[in-house]
């Protein structure tokens, strides 16, 4: 029996690196006859000073137990129920389930200075993964699984090394996503200066980009697509009484943290938390491995201590927004907060088929497939009627059914409505309850001017906002790449797939009953 000694090291670079090694894992599935892929391990293996007579070797049985791991690998549309994949397991169980592994010691290594013992209770989302892979490691030469680990640890951080292993992966990552060429030097330079040290820059983009006057703004909008939630909810005619009466409860409890966490703006409280990172100047990589350890080291350190509910877990510069069903919290950030998606002197109708849909699908996600088994509390909890359970899944599975109807164009491929079912939901909901709001807001103050050369209503403009900010190009490959692995559909069908359901589109453009954009059967959640 081989038992593989997992090293800190190791561990931390695969866990704060990931990125290069997802599209390595991509890579092996979608173009494993491609030269790309083995032309990148050529170098890789190379730099690493293996000799030519035995690279070819090594890259071979790498690459067979590369595809061996992605083969036991459940694909992303089987691990959406949470109830499913939420294992409680105590050390010594796992260690009877997977026993090419030292547990015990791995993990005393990881928590230390915490103490850990095997009664410890462990979450594992993927038992059968874990025993697969104890499988295949025994059945495996050491040496392959050895030269595997170090060729992770490689294309882990290919992006901080020399040029010669950067351009191997930019290669790659080209045949991939069928990108053309590689980014600049120096916007690659920038993205890892904001990814390691997040909250430092965040607090630079903040100061030149967004003020407390646009968090007030975005703080109104959400109080209103909650109430046009909340309104929604209330008759939707599906939910028993007690299960809505519970959801209500839930969506007030939300909590809406908006731009970037207060702190930031104080620069001693900012030098704080990056103290103990070392930097050395002369040495880039080595300044990364300090980096990784001082982030592992600062997620072990939480703990001995209580969750802490108010964290930010991602820096205000990324253009994105999120839902954390374990605290029952939603993140705007600064970044998305910007033009087109936001701007104080826009139009109310374009703000809300902005931002207003931002907020709107992330407080659906509450209630999705995943956020909806989480109570107000973000504990996992059932707080479902038998009655609406029965028919969330059955209006979950019209929703399945109409996005697995979609085939994207150029790529022969359709969307997987399983594995998209929960973000296929949140943006259903999030056009209604944005487009309510918008409404609400409009018989309050008056209808707005409408803007100036175009011959549309503002409903319209609404709708028309709405697509605009999905306005996306991607190449085949990319798509293909997307079909695969993202939980969201492509950008174009989170417009069409959105408001061909929504009856207040069809009535704004005049939609034929039975048309594409106006069919007779229409599919709702929320």
């Amino acid at each position: 029996m081989t038992t593989i000694p997992l090293s800190i090291d190791l561990w931390l670079i695969n866990q704060r690196w990931s990125y290069p090694t997802e599209v390595c894992t991509c890579a092996t599935k979608l173009i494993r006859s491609s030269l790309a892929i083995w032309q990148f391990m050529r170098t890789l293996l190379g730099e690493l000073g293996l000799e030519e007579s035995t690279l070819t070797d090594v890259m071979s049985s790498v690459f067979q137990f590369e595809v061996k791991i992605a083969e036991i690998v459940a694909p992303n549309s089987e691990r959406q129920n949470i109830l499913q994949i939420y294992n409680k397991v105590t050390v010594s169980e796992l260690q009877a389930m997977s026993p090419q592994f030292d547990w015990l010691s791995i993990l005393r290594s990881l928590a230390s200075p915490h103490a850990i013992d095997a009664n410890d209770e462990l979450l594992v989302y993927s038992i059968e993964y874990i025993k697969s892979l104890s499988t295949l490691i025994e059945n495996s030469d050491p040496k392959v699984v050895h030269n595997f680990m170090l060729w992770h640890l490689a294309a882990s951080f290919v992006q901080v090394t020399n040029s010669r292993m950067k351009e191997a992966y930019v290669k790659l990552y080209n045949t991939v996503t069928g990108a053309r060429t590689g980014q600049e030097q120096w916007k690659d330079c920038a993205n890892i200066v904001s990814n390691k040290f997040s909250m430092a820059v965040g607090a630079l983009f903040v100061r030149e980009a967004f003020g407390p006057e646009g968090k007030r703004e975005v703080s109104e909008i959400v109080a209103h697509i909650k109430t046009a939630f909340k309104e929604s909810i209330r008759y939707n005619g599906w939910m028993s009484e007690e299960t809505r009466q519970v959801a209500i409860e839930k969506a007030n409890a939300m909590d809406g943290k908006i731009g970037y966490p207060d702190y930031i703006l104080d620069p001693e409280e900012l030098d704080k938390e990056f103290e103990e990172v070392e930097v050395d100047q002369s040495n880039f990589l080595q300044s990364m491995v300090n980096q990784a350890r001082f982030s592992l080291r600062k997620s072990i350190g939480k703990l001995s201590k209580p969750h802490d509910k108010d964290e930010w877990r991602a820096p205000p510069q990324i253009m994105n927004a999120l839902y954390r069903p374990s605290t029952n919290s939603m993140v705007m950030l600064a970044a998305i907060l910007q033009r087109p998606i936001f701007d104080s002197e826009n139009l109310k109708a374009l703000n809300y088929a902005g931002i207003g849909f931002v907020v709107a699908h992330e407080l659906t996600h509450g209630f999705d497939t995943h956020g909806r088994l989480y109570n107000q509390d973000g504990n996992i909890a059932p707080w479902w009627s038998e009655e609406s359970t029965r028919k969330f899944e059955e209006r979950t599975r019209c929703v399945v059914d109409q996005y697995s109807e979609y085939e994207v164009e150029g790529t022969g491929m359709k969307i997987n409505g399983n594995m998209t079912k929960a973000e296929n939901i949140a943006d259903l909901g999030a056009i209604k309850h944005a487009f309510n709001a918008y409404r609400t807001q409009v018989m309050e103050s008056g209808e707005e001017e409408e803007l100036p050369g175009l011959e549309k209503t503002n409903d319209q403009t609404f709708f028309l906002a709405y697509a605009q900010n999905w306005c996306t190009n991607r190449r085949t490959e990319s798509s293909k790449l997307q079909l695969i692995t993202d939980s969201h559909s492509p950008a174009a069908y989170r417009v069409i797939g959105t408001l061909s359901q929504f009856d207040e589109f069809s009535r704004a453009f005049s939609c034929n009953v039975g048309s594409n954009m106006n069919p007779e059967q229409k599919c709702s959640v929320f």
